[in-house]
């Protein structure tokens, strides 16, 4: 009776792991440019976080450009 009780667990276990990864979202441009539109409503507004990063050529070394009250730094 225990086995049978275990087997139950198990399968319902499977069949519920089973039907939440089946039903993951699948994500459309449509999506993809509303999260991207959200960057739009913090521009000007978040000081010091890095805006740009550019890799020096032909070297291990880069540079980047943040935002702050008194403008732009690199």
């Amino acid at each position: 009776m225990k086995e049978l009780f275990r087997l139950m667990i198990v399968l319902v276990l499977v069949t519920l792991l089973s039907s939440i990864a089946s039903a993951q979202k699948v994500f459309t441009a449509r999506d993809y440019k509303q999260a991207d539109s959200i960057a739009d409503l913090f521009d000007k507004k978040v000081f010091h976080a890095v805006q740009k990063t550019n890799w020096v050529e032909g070297q291990p070394a880069f540079w980047y450009s943040t935002l702050t009250a008194q403008g732009k730094e690199f």
